[in-house]
Parts: structure tokens; C-alpha cells; sequence
């Protein structure tokens, strides 16, 4: 795969340079080019990395000792107790071995920076207090120098506060506490940064839910991942059901999902039916199955449009570039009306980004999840919070910090069959592997020693976790944790892996507890975080595709034409058509630069064009893009962000019993206002002798009757009233129809 991971890197370095009794030309090479060195985030480095500086530092002492007046230096900058990327291979003990030990005989001379330029006197006082009796090595005793403040300019004003929350609610009043504190500080404060870290992604999610339904905007980096989104995962079983329609699990969770929303029942009863039918293809049992008496009438209302649109997609599947079937296929089922949450949103456009760049995901649905599964979406924007996690937050720093479920702790593993470790001392390193699934825990083996040390290394590390999550506070730092309540009247304690329990007897009696139990009366308030609330979507004038669309299209990027027989004036309507969508799926004036001039000139030389005739309908075409991009109408039609663009909008109306599908070239939805217009574009010319305005009265009379139908359509399906509008790309005349 030409691809190698940090680990092979880290490797190949070292044998480049050579061991130390046969070292390489290269390593000889460097030796002589090489005076200088600086490691910085020191505390985090693994013994490959370890063993790199070394082998690049042979010879210095020596080199130092004849060379006194121009020496080699070793520049090392670390905080062992910053050290927290253990399951990277990061290593601590490494840091301080250095530090005692130095490498090739050249031992480092501390400098302690011992001055905190970024917190308040309150929180670096309350650190000190925490976390001074700190080991960042284990057992052994560690030089770690406190944090102290340098004479800031605010000599006070921070505040430590520990929240604890216990009883049947406790997580849900700790989900309330954050949204009060974080409103209190927005309203006192716009320009006060806020954080919200959490130690994992699952940690903070409530969290998130809580804020957002509050109606504060946040910003979370890598904490969901795509198929946490319900949106994500219905689409996902639509890709699944068009890449094999025998997948029935697939089919049925389309037909179970919100666009759809057949019962459960009705669905047992389709799928006795398709067994007894012997039918292995869903979409070609339920096609046969509507048309049935079996069929119940408000299963044929709501599955009928689907239908239409996944024949569609099938049909379309390899005649539109990707990125424009996807979509189609998204809004045909309804996606954005039904998933309008901003996460839904991010999770289907990183769903389609990913399937744009490798299209053969559809095909391979287990690779597809697993790609999605493990693809992190990050969305800010605007956001009045940052959510991240603990980790993610390191180097950072912000006005407000709230450290969440700090008394919750992780998962308890099984028992390994094997445990092992890299064991360090003054002059070497080597490593240990041993067996512990059959032995009694007291025993004293190899494999037992390694379990229990390294879950001593990981309790360590959640403490120096915590460390850096609590200096990232300028201002204030507020922790919140819920615990079990106790069997008896004992104080409530955090899990034994939390990060609150490896600092709990510093800070017990700091906590403001609170009691939580279920609310009884009816009018006791309702949680902050409501389950999600589904709805059966009304299919009344559905919005769909379906194969029986009007008017063919082709696509403009990478076009691939789904008519080569239309005469040259309908297939410059085509293309002209096109091109529009085009603009308006990127928001942009239209435009017909060389590489689209190349691919319409292919496309109507295929259509049966002499080359004559094509390079003159290019020219027509390329007038009438210039000619709208020039016009007054441009920036309302393709550009305003106060509108929502929703080209290429196909309805789906029953025209004696069977769906028809009318597609709408534009819809246009005001981002506040209750303002829909319909936009027709039309590329018809006056006839010879016919003035501007006389042309403008035909088309309106021409065409009046067809966008009513349009307009009584759009407002069945969407409950809204909606302006119908004939734009004439001839003339850049927009005609406004009265109701």
C-alpha cells in the first residue's frame, strides 16, 4: 500500500544511524553536520525516540571535552507531569532518566521555569495544593517544581469550585449545572473563552446534547463520529439496500426509517408476503407488492414515493457523478427536512465527502461503516463553547474550563492472557512479557507483577490527565462529577479509575454537594436533555424522484449525458439547465470555463451535432451564462445568504394511480422569513418579428398553468404558501405570477 506508520519510521531511523559498534556512513555524515539539537514535548517520548537522541548525541562528550569554546548542545524542554500520551508508547520514565542520567556521558543542567503566566492566584495556589505530592515517575521520588505566580497583573480573582451531584438524577442535574454555569458566563461576559473537557468522546456527549438543546452553540472537535448520527446510519441502509436489494435487514430498516415509517405489524405482514411470493429482491417485491389488494392503502401512500426514489437512484446510479446522486438520492428521501440538527447535517456531508473520494464504498457497505465508524467530525463555526477532550486540549488555554464526570470512571478490561512492559533503569532498558491468565492475582509472577504495574503507570497518568486539563483554566475552573449514592450515610466516593478519585482525599471537603432524586409531581421541571422525539412524516404531495422525471439532465462535472438523441436547441436547455444547478449547489455565479467548454462541446458532438453546429450552440450557451451572470436578478437567484437553494426539486404527484414526477429547476426558502419561491428557467427565444415584451406575455401564458401545478404541489407537500416565478435567460427577465 506504500504506507508505513510512525512506528516503522521511528524504526528506520535508528537503523539508518547504525548501531554503536558499527555505525553508518550517514550517522558519520550527521556527526559532523550536527551541533545543535532541541527536543521539545520531551516528556512524551518513547524509547524509540529515546534511543534516537542518543545514538545522534555519540561522541559529544568527547567532542566537548577538545572542543570546550564550541561544544555540541542538547536542548531539552518537558513537564513530567504534562506527560499523558502512554498509549502512543510516551514513557516518563524516560524524562527523568535523562534528566539523571543525561546521554553519552553529557548530563543536562536543569533550568526550572517556576513562574505561571496564565492562571489566576486562586487556581495555582489550588493546584500547588492538589497536586504536590504528585510522582510522575510511581513509586519514586520526583523534582517536580510547582507552579507559582509571577507577579500578574490580576494578582486574584479565579475560582476552583467542585460540584457533586448524587442520587437517581445526579448525571442529568450535572448535564443542567454545565448549561446554567456556561450561561451565567455568557451573559456576563461575550468575549470570556469557554471550555467544556471531558476525559473521552462518551463523557462528553450528554454534555453536548444538554448545550445544544439549550440553544448554545458549540464546538466539538473529534468527539462523534459519523454513524453516531441517526442521519448517517438510515443512509448508510439506503446505500446498502441500492448496492444489494436482497439485504432485507437493509430494506426494512428504509422502510422502518422516519422518511418512510411503516409500522412494525405492516411490516411482518410485507415480509410474510415476500415469502410467500418466494421474492428475494425487496425493491422488486414491494413494487409488486403496492400494486397488491394485500396492500394496505396508507402503506401504499407512504412507501410509494421511496419507491420512486430509490428506482431512481438505481437508474441514475453511473449517469451522475457521485457527489450530485448522493444528494439527490439525500433529498428525495427527505434528509434535510427530517435531520435538520446541525450534527446530522455534518455527519451527511462528511458521509458524502468520504463516498465522493472513494465511490466504491457503496459497493462494500462493511468497509463503508468501518470507515465511518472511526471518522471524526469537528464543527465550531460560531460556537460560544469549545467541547474537547482532555487530551485534545493540551496546549491550549481559556478563560473559563469546565472539567465534566470526573468521577466517572473507564471500562474495566478482562484479565489479558499475556502482559508486558518496557522496564527501564539508570544505564538500559529492556522489555518483559509474561502470563497471567491462570494465575492467582497474589501470585508472585512476572505476568502479575506487569498487570498491577501497569495499572499503577495508568492511575499515575489520569492524574497528571487531570493536571493538564485543570492548568488549561485562566479564570475560573469549575469540575462536576456524579457518584452512586452509598448504601449507608458515608459521603458519596468517585469510581476507583475516575480522575476525581486519584486527587479525592485532597479535595473531599471541598465539594458542594447536591442530592438528586426523580422528580413526582406532574409539574416538577422536565430534564435538559429530552430523548429524541420521532415523527411519521406526512407523504402527502411527496418530494421525491423517480424514473418517470420530465426533463433528462446531464452532469456539467463529469457529464454524462442521459440523452443523446434531443435535438440541439433541447439539449442547450439541457445544459443550460445544468450548468445553473451547478452554480446553485455551490452557491456561486454561473460560469462556462474551458474545461466545462470541452466536456459540452463532447456532449453535443455525441448527440449526433456536426462540429459546426456544436461549437455554435457552445457560443449560445456561453452568451446566455455571460448574460445571466451580468444580470440584476444574479445574486438573488444564485448568491444571497438569506436564501436556501434547493435545485433540481422533484414532487411526486399520482396521476391515476400512478406517481408522476415534476421537477422544479429552483426552490428558493428564506433562512427567517416564512418566503418560498418557485423559479422556473426557460430558454426559449422570440420569434422573428417578436418584441421583448410580447415575448414575455407568450412565455407567462405558455407556461402560467404549469407553474400553478408546481405551486399547488410544493404546497401540499410543505404546508407553506409559495411564489411562482418564470425567469427568461433570453431576455434576464424575472416574471412574478400573481395568485
Amino acid at each position: 500500500r506504500q504506507s508505513v506508520d510512525f512506528t516503522q519510521i521511528a524504526a528506520s531511523a535508528l537503523d539508518a544511524l547504525g548501531p554503536d559498534d558499527a555505525p553508518s556512513d550517514l550517522a558519520l555524515r550527521l556527526d559532523y553536520q550536527i551541533k545543535h539539537l532541541l527536543v521539545d514535548e520531551f516528556q512524551d517520548t518513547s524509547t524509540h525516540q529515546y534511543e534516537l537522541v542518543r545514538r545522534l548525541t555519540r561522541g559529544w562528550e568527547e567532542h566537548n571535552h577538545s572542543n570546550p569554546a564550541a561544544p555540541n548542545t542538547l536542548f531539552l524542554v518537558g513537564d513530567a507531569m504534562q506527560s499523558i500520551y502512554r498509549f502512543r508508547g510516551a514513557q516518563v520514565d524516560l524524562f527523568i532518566r535523562a534528566q539523571d542520567a543525561g546521554f553519552n556521558g553529557l548530563i543536562p543542567e536543569p533550568a526550572a521555569l517556576s513562574s505561571n503566566f496564565r492562571s489566576r492566584r486562586e487556581i495555582v495556589e489550588w493546584v500547588n495544593s492538589v497536586f504536590a505530592d504528585t510522582d510522575a515517575r510511581g513509586r519514586a521520588q520526583q523534582r517536580r517544581v510547582q507552579a507559582s505566580i509571577a507577579e500578574p497583573q490580576q494578582s486574584s480573582g479565579g475560582e476552583v469550585t467542585i460540584l457533586g451531584f448524587h442520587g437517581t438524577e445526579a448525571s442529568t442535574a450535572e448535564c443542567a449545572a454545565v448549561v446554567a454555569q456556561v450561561q451565567h458566563w455568557l451573559s456576563t461576559s461575550s468575549t470570556d473563552s469557554i471550555a467544556v473537557l471531558g476525559r473521552s468522546r462518551g463523557h462528553l456527549r450528554p454534555i453536548i446534547l444538554a448545550l445544544q438543546s439549550a440553544g448554545i452553540r458549540v464546538g466539538a472537535t473529534d468527539i462523534s463520529a459519523v454513524l453516531d448520527s441517526v442521519a448517517a446510519v438510515d443512509m448508510c441502509n439506503a446505500l446498502r439496500l441500492l448496492s444489494d436489494p436482497t439485504d432485507i435487514h437493509a430494506g426494512l430498516s428504509v422502510l422502518r426509517a422516519p422518511w418512510c415509517g411503516i409500522r412494525l405489524p405492516e411490516l411482518t405482514a410485507f415480509t410474510d408476503w415476500m415469502e410467500r411470493h418466494e421474492q428475494c429482491d425487496l425493491i422488486e417485491g414491494l413494487t409488486h407488492y403496492l400494486s397488491t389488494a394485500e396492500c394496505p392503502t396508507d402503506v401504499t401512500q407512504q412507501a410509494s414515493p421511496v419507491l420512486g426514489v430509490l428506482q431512481y437512484a438505481i437508474d441514475t446510479r453511473y449517469r451522475r457523478n457521485t457527489r450530485v446522486w448522493l444528494e439527490t438520492l439525500w433529498q428525495g428521501l427527505l434528509g434535510p427536512m427530517i435531520y435538520s440538527a446541525q450534527s446530522d447535517q455534518l455527519a451527511i456531508a462528511a458521509l458524502i465527502e468520504l463516498i465522493e473520494a472513494s465511490p466504491d464504498l457503496i459497493d462494500s457497505a462493511e468497509s463503508l461503516e468501518a470507515r465511518l465508524s472511526s471518522h471524526r467530525m469537528s464543527h465550531s463555526g460560531d460556537a460560544q463553547v469549545d467541547i474537547m477532550t482532555m487530551h485534545k486540549s493540551k496546549g491550549l488555554e481559556f478563560d473559563r474550563v469546565i472539567l465534566v464526570q470526573a468521577a466517572r470512571g473507564t471500562r474495566t478490561e478482562s484479565r489479558p492472557l499475556f502482559a508486558w512492559g518496557e522496564v527501564n533503569s539508570s544505564s538500559n532498558y529492556g522489555f518483559l512479557i509474561g502470563c497471567t491468565k491462570n494465575e492467582p492475582e497474589e501470585a508472585p509472577g512476572i505476568g502479575n507483577w506487569l498487570h498491577h504495574r501497569n495499572k499503577m503507570l495508568d492511575l499515575e497518568e489520569s492524574k497528571r490527565l487531570l493536571y493538564v486539563a485543570a492548568t488549561r483554566a485562566k479564570r475560573s475552573l469549575l469540575i462536576t462529577a456524579s457518584f452512586s449514592t452509598p448504601t449507608n450515610d458515608e459521603v458519596p466516593k468517585p469510581a476507583a479509575t475516575s480522575l476525581l478519585h486519584q486527587i479525592w482525599p485532597a479535595v473531599v471537603d471541598q465539594v458542594h454537594w447536591q442530592e438528586c432524586v426523580t422528580p413526582t409531581s406532574d409539574d416538577s421541571p422536565q430534564s435538559v436533555v429530552s430523548p429524541p422525539q420521532y415523527r411519521r412524516v406526512s407523504r402527502q404531495g411527496h418530494h421525491s424522484v423517480s424514473p418517470q422525471c420530465e426533463r433528462s439532465s446531464i452532469e456539467v462535472n463529469g457529464l454524462g449525458t442521459e440523452s443523446a438523441t434531443e435535438s440541439g436547441l433541447a439539449l442547450r436547455g439541457t445544459l443550460i439547465h445544468k450548468l445553473f444547478e451547478f452554480a446553485l449547489r455551490k452557491s456561486e455565479i454561473p460560469r462556462l470555463t474551458n474545461n466545462k467548454k470541452q466536456i459540452i462541446t463532447k456532449e453535443l458532438l455525441e448527440s449526433g451535432l456536426s462540429v459546426e453546429s456544436a461549437l455554435k450552440e457552445v457560443e449560445l450557451i456561453a452568451a446566455t451564462i455571460l448574460r445571466t451572470a451580468d444580470s440584476e436578478h444574479a445574486p438573488w437567484l444564485f448568491t444571497d445568504p438569506d436564501w436556501i437553494r434547493e435545485p433540481e426539486f422533484p414532487i411526486v404527484e399520482q396521476i391515476d394511480g400512478e406517481p408522476k414526477t415534476r421537477v422544479l429547476d429552483l426552490v428558493l426558502r428564506h433562512v427567517s422569513k416564512p418566503e418560498v419561491y418557485i423559479v422556473d428557467f426557460k430558454t426559449g427565444q422570440p420569434a422573428s418579428g417578436e418584441s421583448e415584451q410580447e415575448f414575455k406575455d407568450r412565455m407567462a401564458s405558455l407556461y402560467w398553468e404549469q407553474l400553478e401545478s408546481y405551486r399547488s404541489l410544493y404546497e401540499r407537500f410543505r404546508g407553506v404558501q409559495a411564489e411562482v416565478c418564470l425567469y427568461l435567460t433570453h431576455t434576464q427577465s424575472l416574471i412574478r405570477f400573481e395568485r
